[in-house]
């Protein structure tokens, strides 16, 4: 019924001993784990040595986007579990996200709380702001344990599970992450096209998922950081309408502006090929069917204003 979905990068020092368990639990009873290796080399994927997945190697590091592409490309399941390297799963994360599924046929994508080493929150799904940026649901604070299942605007692709028929309707040909984003704000990106499309997300019961946040390099680290502004201005271009990105633009001009101040090269902005981007939007827009206002009511806010606690 569902397929695991693992990219991996450089993960030798990352995976832990608790998670190659896990998986190899797993293993024994989805209908396929699929470990994308994107581009490694510390020879990560000799980690799953034992273990009954099918490694596919990239010969060079495509991002995050493309490597999942990829392992969804090769999917034949009803549902796909997409999962980060550096985040435990209980051995019941998937089992609890596939009787939802089946049981609310209107849901593309489900997850759990999932939590930070310190057992803090790391995210309980996407909160939506004035500027359409997401960020995550009460991060940072205690982890609390979820008594029902809520709605939330979307997900994190941190350990996430897609009802894949809904994944291949807010494709665009034949991406299901946007692969010009490479690897930040793509899983923000899909989020909202589903929800385009009407399809829900939801944070359901059970216990927490460990997110454990490996350490990444400084030339990484830039790089993201070069890429947010980027990403996060073809969200808004693709994805908004003519009236949604007019009542957004101060919105997002403030929120520009303060990220500068904070960040300067946070600010560096490619907008990448304009021809793609104008395809894109209008794939998007003409099959749009969540109307302006049911879209409106994720807002929480202005994201600058510290005390909203709403999402």
């Amino acid at each position: 019924m569902t397929t695991l979905i693992i990219p991996i990068f450089n993960a030798k020092n990352i995976i832990s001993k608790d998670f190659l368990e896990t998986i190899k639990q797993y293993a024994t009873f989805l209908d396929q784990v699929i470990v994308i290796d994107d581009g490694s080399c510390d020879d990560s994927a000799s980690l799953f040595d034992g273990i009954d997945v099918d490694i596919v190697s990239n010969k060079k590091n495509l991002g995050f986007a493309k490597s999942v592409n990829i392992g969804l490309s090769m999917n034949k399941s009803k549902y796909v579990c997409i999962l980060n390297q550096d985040c435990l799963i209980p051995s019941d994360w998937i089992r609890n996200a596939e009787s939802f599924l089946d049981d609310n046929q209107k849901t593309a994508a489900v997850s759990g709380l999932i939590l930070n080493k310190k057992g803090q929150i790391d995210t309980a799904g996407h909160m939506l702001w004035s500027d359409w940026v997401c960020t995550e649901r009460f991060s940072g604070m205690p982890g609390k344990k979820i008594c029902q299942a809520e709605e939330v605007f979307g997900l994190s692709a941190t350990a996430t599970v897609y009802r894949y028929a809904a994944l291949k309707q807010a494709a665009v040909e034949t991406e299901f992450f946007d692969e010009s984003f490479g690897t930040y704000l793509e899983d923000v990106d899909l989020n909202i096209r589903l929800r385009h499309l009407d399809w829900e997300s939801w944070i359901i019961p059970g216990d927490p998922a460990i997110h454990e946040r490996g350490s990444t390099g400084v030339r990484h680290i830039l790089k993201v950081r070069k890429k947010g502004t980027s990403n996060y201005l073809k969200i808004v271009f693709k994805n908004l309408s003519d009236n949604e990105r007019m009542s957004a633009s101060l919105f997002c001009a403030i929120s520009f502006f303060w990220g500068f101040l904070k960040d300067p090269l946070a600010a560096t902005f490619n907008p990448g090929d304009s021809t793609r981007l104008n395809i894109w939007r209008e794939v998007i827009q003409n099959r749009r069917v969540c109307p302006e206002d049911k879209m409106k009511k994720w807002i929480c806010g202005f994201r600058l204003n510290p005390f909203r606690r709403k999402g």
